[in-house]
């Protein structure tokens, strides 16, 4: 006859097994539960005009903001860096607050009206009502991270300001391109935002000179 204790232990090993991977699974799931998710950060494109800088004369006429157009490759929100002469690399947990498009169509607005190169802007709803049009191009906005030791900011703009009053026929008067580097203390995002803000600065104060030479 075979021994009891024997038969006994069988159900009682078999119920261990069972219990003992139920007993896991809530712990194994509670931990992937409380995983916190990735954090992001946003950051904002400031380019204030000095109060310092000079105020010239307006012209007698408006103008109005066209469009601004962003290369397809950094349009996204997020940061872009580039890594190599053919290798650029967004990243999605440090991102702009609002499109390029935008901080650069408001940043250009808000210029152009503290300059007081023309006599007014106009909002895009009176197009038609405006004697100039300014139209910008963002060829590039990215960090330069191909030489570790000099890290930069870099931003190019192309910029188009046309005549469009009824009476004469539309006139380029300005077309130019406008590049900028700024260097950075050290390679992190919060660097490159700052650094892209002073390059925007930067373009807009050149450009403020040529819109001026180029005003009758």
């Amino acid at each position: 006859m075979m021994p009891k204790p024997i038969l006994l232990s069988l159900p009682r090993l078999l119920l261990a097994c069972l219990l003992i991977p139920a007993l896991m699974l809530p712990a194994a799931c509670s931990v992937s539960l409380e995983r916190e998710p990735p954090v992001r950060t946003a950051y904002l494109m400031e380019a204030k005009r000095p109060d310092t800088a000079p105020i010239r004369n307006p012209v007698a006429g408006s103008v109005v903001m066209g469009t601004v157009r962003v290369a397809p490759e950094f349009s996204g929100r997020g940061l872009i860096y580039r890594m190599d002469d053919a290798r650029y690399v967004a990243d999605f947990h440090h991102e702009w607050f609002a499109p390029v498009r935008d901080q650069v169509y408001s940043a250009t607005r808000d210029w152009i009206g503290e300059a007081r190169l023309f006599s007014t802007v106009l909002p895009a709803s009176l197009a038609r009502d405006a004697d100039y049009r300014l139209d910008i191009l963002v060829n590039t906005i990215h960090g330069d991270l191909r030489d570790a030791q000099t890290p930069a900011a870099v931003l190019e703009i192309q910029v188009y300001l046309s005549s469009i009053a009824d009476r004469e026929p539309r006139r380029i008067l300005l077309a130019s391109t406008l590049q900028s580097r700024q260097l950075l203390p050290e390679a992190t995002p919060a660097e490159l935002a700052a650094g892209l803000s002073r390059a925007l600065a930067d373009t807009l104060t050149r450009l403020e000179s040529e819109l001026i030479q180029a005003l009758p």
